[in-house]
């Protein structure tokens, strides 16, 4: 009698967030929520002036719910957790994502790219076994970059409509007919390549064999 009591006062405390880790966080990450009143149904939303969006919540127990923070701008958002009595806000900090230095990765990897599930897919193998796939859709990548660093370093990186850009590819050769390919392929602008200035060619409709290593027009990772 006294645990059912206890139980149910516990289910109907009011809706609170004591604490949320990490108050700063990238995109991709989880963050998990502490406090009180964690019951289905229950909403996370993420709100920037006139921006607003929602995350899929997970609830652990009805002190502790996390969810995962989805692609929005990086800056102060405000989040809220919403039930269908109350909503309580608090703040959370997006972090921009990290720019990798090409030719100084402690990995391998390949490259999925699907056309027809408008996917990109970079998988990452590092020395101790861990995997990482980092997605991006083709609609929000806005133009491929090419670029040559000083000494035996070359890069493609996709630059996103948000500003952000994924590391593509890197090696101590020229890759600019990669580059060239690769926008052919996406039908995206083309920008780094000296002489030529930036190039767009039209996406193509068939099938193609693109020849890139690490590149597949199938989804299933090449190997490198």
């Amino acid at each position: 009698m006294v645990w059912s009591l206890l139980c149910c006062a516990w289910l109907d405390a009011p809706l609170e967030v004591h604490a949320v880790t990490p108050v700063q966080v990238h995109r991709g990450e989880v963050v998990t929520v502490h406090g009180q009143g964690f019951e289905a149904p229950i909403a996370i939303e993420l709100a920037s002036g006139d921006l607003q969006h929602t995350a899929q919540p997970v609830i652990d127990d009805p002190r502790t719910l996390r969810f995962e923070v989805p692609r929005i701008p990086p800056g102060s958002w405000d989040l809220v957790v919403r039930n269908d009595r109350e909503a309580v806000r608090t703040a959370l900090d997006i972090l921009p994502d990290p720019e990798e230095v090409p030719c100084a990765r402690g990995y391998q990897a390949n490259t999925e790219l699907s056309l027809p599930e408008g996917v990109a897919v970079v998988v990452r193998f590092f020395p101790d076994g861990r995997q990482e796939r980092v997605r991006t859709l083709v609609s929000d990548i806005e133009a491929i970059e090419y670029s040559r660093r000083d000494g035996p370093c070359s890069a493609i990186h996709l630059r996103r409509m948000d500003g952000t850009r994924l590391l593509f590819e890197d090696g101590e050769k020229p890759l600019d007919e990669r580059a060239t390919t690769l926008g052919a392929y996406l039908g995206k602008l083309v920008e780094g390549l000296e002489g030529r200035g930036a190039l767009r060619a039209p996406i193509r409709e068939e099938p193609v064999q693109l020849g890139l290593r690490g590149l597949t027009t199938g989804g299933q990772p090449t190997d490198r």
